[in-house]
C-alpha cells in the first residue's frame, strides 16, 4: 500500500487551515500504534486527508461521505470534501470514513478510511458481527434487506443507544 512508504511528522489529530497535504492523501498507521491509541483496537489503520464542508464540526465517530456541491453553484460530488453522512444506506462508494477527532468547519484533517475505530450508533440497534451501513446524522446502523451494496463495516460490540459509540472495523477504501 502506497501509505506505508510515507513519513509524517505530525500527529493524525493534528487540523489545519490550509491544505497541508493532497484531498485524498492516504497515511498508514502500524498495529503497534493502533494498539497503543486504544488497546481495545488492533490491525493496521489507513487514514485519508479531507476538508471539512460540513458548515460545522466533525466529531469523533461521525460517518463521513462526499460532499454535494449542487448548492454551491457546482454540480456533482467532491471527492474528499468531507460532510457528515446525512444518507440512511448510502453506496459504500460515497462514504469516506470515519472521524477519529474534532475536525472544525473548514479545516482539513485525517479521518479513518478503513480499520478499527469507534462509529455513532443510531436508535436502530447495532448488533455485533453484523455488517453495518450509514444512517442519519452521522450514525450506523445493521444492514438490512436491500441495503448490500452499501456495506462499509461490521460491529465488534453491541451499541448502547442513539450516538453512543461502539467498536467497528470500517472499509471506506
Amino acid at each position: 500500500m502506497p501509505a506505508a512508504n510515507q513519513a509524517f511528522t505530525e500527529e493524525l489529530t493534528d487540523t489545519y487551515t490550509y491544505e497541508a497535504y493532497p484531498l485524498g492523501t492516504l497515511r498508514y498507521q502500524s498495529p503497534s500504534e493502533v494498539f497503543r491509541a486504544n488497546n481495545t483496537h488492533f490491525g493496521e489503520r489507513t487514514w485519508v486527508f479531507v476538508h471539512n464542508d460540513e458548515g460545522g464540526s466533525l466529531v469523533v465517530g461521525d460517518i463521513i461521505e462526499m460532499g454535494n456541491d449542487a448548492g454551491n453553484g457546482t454540480s456533482g460530488y467532491s471527492p474528499y470534501r468531507a460532510v457528515q453522512s446525512n444518507t440512511s444506506a448510502a453506496i459504500q462508494y460515497r462514504i469516506l470514513g470515519v472521524a477519529a477527532h474534532t475536525i472544525a468547519d473548514g479545516a482539513y484533517g485525517w479521518i479513518v478510511a478503513q480499520g478499527m475505530c469507534e462509529v455513532k450508533g443510531s436508535s436502530a440497534t447495532i448488533t455485533e458481527g453484523e455488517a453495518i451501513v450509514s444512517n442519519t446524522a452521522g450514525q450506523a446502523k445493521d444492514l438490512a434487506d436491500g441495503e448490500e451494496a452499501s456495506v462499509i463495516g461490521m460491529a465488534h460490540e453491541n451499541d448502547a443507544g442513539a450516538d453512543a459509540l461502539f467498536t467497528c472495523y470500517i472499509s471506506a477504501l
